[in-house]
């Protein structure tokens, strides 16, 4: 049985490295001032922080639909027999939607597996599924490994500036609410329970205590007993991330708990603006 992984550069795998792995990735759409790049192709991470520093509202969109239709019809070429996506969760995107119309019409068995995040969360699961069909795994195998982990996990939120994605329509009505409040500091969730959408976790004060609540938070999050990947992303903080980093590792010691520090990906930093700063973790998938 071959079997295809596809995802899109919510997950910000790069060209190469999805090359490198045998993963297929569609790029998802950045559009500034009426000008349309594909994410991580046309444009990267670095190149739009410089542009929301020139004030650039940013809009985005699913990949082309053209593009998903090639891909399908390549793969029925190739000889796959079906294929496996982890997409952009639905709360987010309609991305899922249009990859089952597409494998549906070139006659191609596809299983969408729901992240409901983006990042680093989506490209770890990628990448785990991936290796799981390079094991020799079934569809079904693979889900009754993941989907469990998918459904512990999640991902905090500090944006400083709610705005971006009250204007993308990503918040839920109650998140949306807090744009317009001020002094208020909400830290926003994104995860199973908000059916993959952004909603409020909490609100504070200052951003001191939105790190600490965050760190603290998810030190209480991560069972003694369990491995886990942890991922501090940020979109163009990365002291900030660092230090957050050192402070969760304070609160950990001894726990079989990997940390690592990224971007927030250009196509979700076109949401959630500069100086945003996120945690994900998911539990470790044996592969």
């Amino acid at each position: 049985m071959k079997i295809a992984v596809i995802s899109d550069s919510g997950c910000g795998m790069s060209e190469k490295e999805a090359q490198e792995r045998g993963i297929f990735i569609l790029p998802l759409q950045l559009i500034i001032n009426d000008i349309s790049y594909r994410d991580g192709v046309d444009i990267q991470a670095d190149d739009l922080y410089a542009k929301l520093k020139e004030g650039a509202l940013p809009k985005t969109s699913m990949p082309v639909m053209s593009d998903i239709d090639t891909l399908f019809h390549q793969l029925k070429e190739e000889g796959y027999d079906q294929a496996i996506a982890i997409p952009l969760s639905t709360g987010l995107s309609s991305t899922t939607q249009s990859l089952n119309i597409a494998a549906e019409m070139e006659g191609l068995p596809l299983t969408c597996i729901e992240v409901s995040s983006t990042c680093c969360i989506e490209k770890y699961v990628t990448i785990q599924v991936k290796k799981l069909v390079d094991a020799g795994k079934t569809v079904e195998e693979i889900k009754a490994i993941i989907l469990p982990k998918i459904a512990a996990s999640g991902t905090l939120i500090y944006p400083n500036d709610l705005n971006h994605l009250k204007r993308g329509g990503r918040l839920t009505p109650v998140a949306a609410s807090l744009a317009t409040l001020l002094k208020i500091k909400p830290i926003l969730k994104i995860d199973p329970s908000t059916e993959g959408r952004i909603d409020v976790e909490a609100k504070v004060r200052t951003e001191k205590k939105a790190e600490r609540y965050m760190v603290e938070n998810i030190a209480l999050r991560l069972m003694k007993d369990r491995s886990y990947q942890v991922f501090i992303i940020d979109s163009d903080c990365r002291a900030k991330a660092l230090r957050m980093k050192d402070e969760l590792e304070q609160l950990i010691v001894g726990q079989d708990v990997a940390i690592t520090n990224d971007n927030i990906y250009a196509v979700i930093s076109s949401h959630t603006g500069l100086d945003c700063i996120a945690i994900q973790y998911i539990e470790t998938i044996e592969a």
